[in-house]
C-alpha cells in the first residue's frame, strides 16, 4: 500500500497517489450500502430536553486567580491575572461563538420537542379516527353482505315470479288455443 503521507521528492508517482486515494474513497463508500436499511429499522426514543440546558450553555468559566505563597504571592496573583486577560481576550471570541452555537442547538431541540410533542397529540387523533373508520368500514361491511343477501333473495324471489309468469302465460296460450279450436 502506497503511504500518502511520506515524501519523495525525486520520484513523484501522481497515478499511484491518485489510485490509491480513489481506492479508499470507494472503499469508504462501500460502508455506507446498508445505510438506508439502517435508517428503516431505526426507533427514535423520546429525548427529554429540559430547560435547565440553557443554563449550561455558557462555557465561560468565572475563576478566581490566588497564590498560596506569602513573599511573591501578590506579584504572582497579578501576572496570572494579566496572563489570564490575554488568554481570555484571544479565546472569548470562541468561547462566545460555542456559547452561541450551545443556545441555538438547545433552542432547536426544545422546539423539535415541542413539535414532537404536537405530532404525538396529532398522531393520536388520526388513530381515533382511523379507529373510527375502521369501525365504520367494519359496519359498512356487515350491511354490504346483508343487503347482497337480501338483494339475492329477491332476485331469486323475482326470478321464480319471472318462472312463474311465463308457465302461467303458457298454459294460458294453450287453453285459448284449445278453446279457440
Amino acid at each position: 500500500m502506497v503511504d500518502l503521507f511520506k515524501v519523495n521528492n525525486v520520484n513523484i508517482n501522481f497515478k499511484e497517489i491518485e489510485l490509491e486515494i480513489n481506492k479508499r474513497v470507494n472503499e469508504g463508500g462501500k460502508r455506507f450500502d446498508d445505510y438506508d436499511n439502517d435508517i428503516q429499522d431505526f426507533e427514535i426514543e423520546k429525548i427529554e430536553v429540559s430547560d435547565n440546558l440553557v443554563n449550561h450553555c455558557n462555557i465561560k468559566i468565572p475563576r478566581e486567580i490566588t497564590s498560596h505563597r506569602p513573599v511573591i504571592g501578590n506579584t504572582l496573583i497579578k501576572i496570572r491575572q494579566i496572563l489570564d486577560d490575554e488568554i481570555r481576550r484571544s479565546l472569548d471570541p470562541m468561547v462566545n461563538r460555542q456559547i452561541e452555537i450551545n443556545m441555538n442547538i438547545v433552542n432547536r431541540l426544545n422546539k423539535i420537542e415541542r413539535i414532537t410533542e404536537e405530532n404525538e397529540i396529532r398522531t393520536k387523533g388520526l388513530n381515533k379516527t382511523l379507529d373510527r373508520v375502521e369501525r365504520i368500514t367494519e359496519e359498512n361491511e356487515i350491511r354490504t353482505k346483508r343487503l347482497e343477501k337480501v338483494f339475492d333473495e329477491i332476485i331469486n324471489q323475482t326470478n321464480s315470479n319471472i318462472k312463474e309468469i311465463f308457465k302461467l302465460n303458457r298454459k294460458l296460450k294453450e287453453k285459448k288455443w284449445k278453446l279457440a279450436r
